[in-house]
């Protein structure tokens, strides 16, 4: 490699990752360019907490990530519940991916792997027969050192399936 191309590339480098900082100050994804915006802004005093229930033929419950429940990456996994539990208003769509997801975890679950999650099980001779979305809010300003934080509401967006939702006495 001569130094003509070496200097080229060490230019486009600079070029490159200049960019990234400046999507970065400004808070726009542009792919490849990204602005790590995980990681640059502060919590919001009260945040809401995507998980999902799991509901049992044997009448147990398990509260997960949406890791566990649908087959990608955690970071994914938030969003894509999200637009087809939240924002679809097609009734009979999120139904059919409820139901796909149940069968889904019920025939065989999958591996954990680099950023994904290992599926949640039944408990042995159980099914899963209904699903729930919760949105847990906390209330950061409510944390004390050393004690858990616990939510102060419970939205339910979403459920299928289930005879007794979360909340429900």
């Amino acid at each position: 490699m001569g130094p003509r191309t070496k200097a080229l590339l060490i230019a486009g480098l600079v070029v490159f990752f200049a960019i990234d900082n400046y999507h970065m100050w400004i808070e726009e994804d542009d792919f490849p360019f990204c602005s790590h915006g995980l990681f640059n802004s502060l919590f919001e005093s009260r945040s809401k907490l995507l998980r999902f229930v799991l509901h049992d033929d044997q009448g147990h419950r398990v509260v997960v990530d949406s890791g566990r429940v649908i087959p990608i990456e955690w970071y994914r996994a938030v969003g894509l519940a999200e637009n087809v539990f939240i924002l679809e208003t097609d009734k009979q769509r999120k139904d059919q991916f409820a139901q796909l997801l149940l069968d889904r975890l019920n025939r065989e679950g999958w591996p954990a792997f680099d950023e994904s999650y290992s599926a949640v099980s039944p408990a042995p001779g159980a099914r899963f027969v209904g699903l729930e979305l919760i949105l847990l809010d906390y209330d950061f300003t409510q944390y004390r050192h050393g004690e858990p934080l616990r939510p102060v509401g419970v939205e339910r967006p979403f459920a299928y399936g289930v005879v007794a939702p979360v909340g429900a006495p």
